[in-house]
């Protein structure tokens, strides 16, 4: 389930790397009037005066205005052909998936690593993030504006998600296997009578809570990184993002670890037969005869006493942590066999578990002093 979930993870989350090239016809004549017309959507002193105010910068003819623009000609038949596809893309999508509509406006996105766009690019230089392809034709000149964007303007402009999200579109296909596999886990089924520990408490809300722990600090390294550097590379080195990305998924171990418990407890099923005692944990079954049953012993699950007042005391606020610990009354068995073995099992969330000593005292199974006090404080 773990995998499945993490994989999903990864497609939805796995952001391309490098700039990409926003591109729309670019009509001067109208940016040319909404640089000098009274400015709009102003408050206050200027709000009142914006029929009269024009603009705050010089005036200027528009044939200056277009040629103080970063411009780069264009003539080749290549270009043509693009600005014929952009020029109707802006009526009708180009179905590349490479078109998107914001605010009314068509653009066209790409990936500056297209060769189409190299030398485009080359001709922006290192500073310029702004460029006007021109072309021009017998009906005038045309126009397209080329914006650079880094990954987090392509996110928030906003670019075609299967653009700049190369692999979301594949994060669905994980999510039913990853259903079916919490729906109807693969386990044994016990054998009539035997005990098992409750589903709800011990298997599907730590699955729940362990999945939704893991999933959020895997994936946190990608969101963080977007934010503050700008690119997806978690596991930079360089800039240092790699060593949170390791510390984010050594916590999101920690989570996916409750799963090894929850499959622990799931697996396990205590049965018993008129010979003896079957464990079953795992897949993997012990056979215990009572006659090879030397002594049942008590073992408890708390915490070590001295661990809980060091916790408070190093850290307050580990305090409530420790008060918690301290709550707990866990509390288990421990088969010692004739052979030497011995097999440990928890018994405190067990249902039922009070049939197992009524066997072992008719069998006349050896209890240890310690666990008779314990069964005896228990009313068992």
């Amino acid at each position: 389930m773990l995998s499945l979930l993490l994989l999903a993870l990864t497609f939805f989350f796995f952001l391309r790397t490098g700039l990409f090239v926003r591109i729309k016809v670019a009509d001067m004549g109208e940016e040319y009037r909404s640089t000098f017309s009274p400015q709009r959507n102003t408050w206050g002193a200027m709000g009142a005066a914006r029929r009269f105010i024009r603009s705050s910068s010089a005036f200027q003819p528009i044939a200056p205005f277009i040629n103080s623009k970063a411009q780069s000609t264009v003539s080749s038949p290549q270009w043509a052909h693009f600005f014929s596809e952009i020029q109707r893309a802006a009526a009708h999508p180009l179905g590349t998936g490479y078109w998107a509509e914001s605010d009314g406006a068509g653009r066209a996105y790409f990936h500056a690593s297209e060769p189409f766009f190299a030398e485009t690019i080359e001709d922006m230089g290192d500073n310029r993030l702004q460029l006007y392809i021109k072309r021009s034709t017998q009906a005038g000149p045309e126009f397209l504006d080329v914006l650079l964007l880094d990954p987090v303007g392509a996110v928030t402009d906003p670019a075609p998600q299967r653009l700049v999200y190369p692999y979301r579109h594949l994060a669905l296909f994980p999510l039913p296997f990853l259903l079916l596999l919490f729906l109807f886990p693969r386990r044994n089924t016990p054998p009539p009578g035997a005990l098992t520990y409750p589903r709800l408490s011990t298997s599907l809300i730590p699955d729940i809570v362990g999945l939704i722990g893991a999933g959020v600090f895997f994936a946190l390294p990608f969101a963080m990184v977007l934010e503050i550097e700008g690119n997806g590379r978690i596991l930079d080195f360089h800039t240092g993002y790699a060593y949170a990305t390791l510390f984010f998924w050594s916590l999101a171990f920690m989570w996916a670890s409750a799963l090894y418990w929850t499959a622990k407890y799931s697996s396990f099923y205590l049965s018993i037969q008129p010979e003896g005692v079957r464990v079953s944990r795992f897949g993997k079954e012990y056979e215990m005869p009572f006659h090879r049953i030397d002594t049942v012993e008590f073992k408890s699950y708390r915490p070590p006493r001295g661990l809980l007042p060091l916790l408070a005391v190093t850290n307050p606020r580990l305090a409530g942590h420790a008060l918690l610990l301290a709550g707990r009354k866990d509390w288990g068995l421990c088969f010692r066999l004739t052979d030497g073995s011995s097999v440990k099992l928890l018994c405190s969330n067990i249902p039922g578990i009070e049939r197992l000593f009524r066997t072992l005292r008719a069998k006349r199974v050896k209890l240890s002093p310690e666990l008779e006090d314990a069964l005896a404080e228990a009313g068992l």
